[in-house]
């Protein structure tokens, strides 16, 4: 039996985790407070690997017919399932190019590779759906279940592109990369430099 689905409607939740927190770069790579190393700091966000930089909730709305018995008695399911999706930087793929420290102009750039996408993961647990229909059997509530679930996840890796999200998540890279700059510097006694963070493909401090 063939199963008919539609985009009921998108519900987007403004309910957003900034990760990324706290200073994690500085400890353990000063070994002379007056020398500033773009090596050892390099190496300190390496170890990093995936850096988490944000976590958002989006809840995709959808809805399947499946044809019941015999073509007849039409079932109806819409599904609402919030969906979290992380957002994160692998910094294992910086390279020596990416940190450059220029000790006369007390400027130092950054630049870190992309932000990217992981794949969204249903919170089904957390679902609620709305069925119609005169007579709805269990095998077709069991393929209404798998053809929401299946359209959910699609629709919650659309909304996870949503502009103002990927934005949000960039400026979090940002932020959590010169932050932590900024902890490492003031560890070598510099508390005025210019930091500037890029994103790979993104520009300078792009908004």
């Amino acid at each position: 039996m063939a199963i008919k689905g539609s985009t009921a409607g998108l519900l987007f939740a403004g309910a957003l985790a900034l990760g990324a927190g706290g200073t994690w770069l500085a400890s353990g790579l000063i070994e002379d407070d007056n020398v500033v190393s773009a090596e050892a700091m390099l190496a300190g966000f390496e170890r990093r690997n995936q850096l988490v930089v944000l976590v958002a909730q989006v809840v995709p709305v959808v809805t399947n017919k499946d044809p019941g018995f015999i073509g007849m008695f039409d079932a109806e399911q819409t599904a609402i399932i919030p969906a979290t999706v992380s957002y994160s930087v692998n910094m294992a793929k910086m390279g020596p190019d990416s940190v450059a420290w220029n000790e006369t102009e007390r400027q130092m750039t950054i630049t870190v590779p992309p932000v990217m996408i992981q794949p969204p993961n249903l919170q089904e647990q957390q679902a609620r759906y709305y069925r119609d229909g005169l007579w709805v059997t269990g095998a077709s509530v069991e393929r209404l279940f798998k053809a929401n679930s299946a359209a959910a996840l699609k629709q919650a890796q659309t909304l996870a592109r949503n502009e103002s999200l990927v934005a949000i998540a960039r400026a979090s890279a940002r932020d959590a990369v010169e932050r932590n700059a900024r902890a490492y510097l003031s560890g070598a006694g510099i508390q005025d430099a210019v930091v500037t963070v890029r994103i790979a493909n993104q520009g300078a401090n792009l908004q």
